[in-house]
């Protein structure tokens, strides 16, 4: 999943992630290597999960 397709997801209300599914998808990213890591996916997934927490 790239930012642009879940930053739609999150814009809809209908479709919500779990925090474990946030921090799932964070982990596989995690998982590749660096010169196919896609940090500003990450960064972004860390921001929801922040946000997530100061509701």
């Amino acid at each position: 999943m790239d930012i642009k397709t879940l930053k739609k997801i999150l814009n809809e209300k209908t479709m919500q992630f779990t925090e474990a599914e946030i921090q799932n998808m964070i982990d596989e990213e995690l998982e590749k290597p660096p010169e196919e890591m896609d940090t500003k996916f990450i960064d972004f997934c860390m921001d929801v999960l922040e946000n997530n927490k100061s509701k």
